[in-house]
């Protein structure tokens, strides 16, 4: 009798304690689904912008992007706006978004001060600039980050600057041969005495 009812409370805790696995895990995130499969997306007004130097005030660029992936309330999503120009060996400009504002937008003025100030573009030049946008999640399980690019080439406005090791001067003032002109110490004014 011990024996029939120790056998029956047995079989009784692993049938309940299967139907729990199995009713436990119906919801599962798909890691290998996620990675591959961003659904965030980065739209700019246009693929090229040349700025205008005489209406400052007025848009030159749009970003608008969408919402990532929803994970559900044991997720936090946290957005992570980037920008860098190529070329360019100053840090890119790195914001975070969680007020779900999902766009920017860039004045003529804004961007031609981003570009030459922070980003050391030369004026009158075209650079190409990306744009990223990273979606992180923060949950019980790790999930892939949704990430969405842009690029667009912007052309600033301004004297035409150019960059050179070496200058010369020559014509009338300076007679038959041209004169090498010197450079101060660190490369970017050049002079000339006679």
């Amino acid at each position: 009798m011990k024996t029939k009812n120790i056998n029956q409370v047995i079989v009784w805790l692993l049938v309940s304690s299967m139907s729990m696995f199995t009713v436990s895990c119906n919801e599962d995130i798909d890691n290998s689904y996620s990675r591959n499969q961003s659904v965030i997306e980065l739209q700019p007004s246009g693929e090229f912008v040349k700025l205008d130097e005489n209406n400052p005030d007025a848009t030159a660029l749009t970003l608008d992007w969408t919402t990532a992936h929803d994970y559900g309330d044991d997720y936090i999503t946290t957005y992570k706006y980037e920008m860098r120009v190529s070329g360019s060996t100053a840090d890119e400009i790195v914001e975070y978004e969680d007020d779900g504002h999902f766009s920017r937008i860039y004045t003529n003025k804004q961007l031609q001060e981003l570009l030459v100030n922070h980003f050391g573009q030369l004026t009158s030049t075209i650079r190409e600039v990306q744009f990223t946008v990273t979606a992180s999640f923060e949950g019980p399980r790790l999930v892939i980050p949704d990430i969405a690019t842009a690029k667009v080439n912007v052309k600033t406005y301004g004297p035409k600057q150019f960059s050179a090791d070496e200058l010369f001067m020559g014509g009338t003032a300076v007679g038959d041969e041209d004169v090498r002109l010197e450079a101060n110490n660190d490369g970017t004014v050049y002079s000339y005495t006679g």
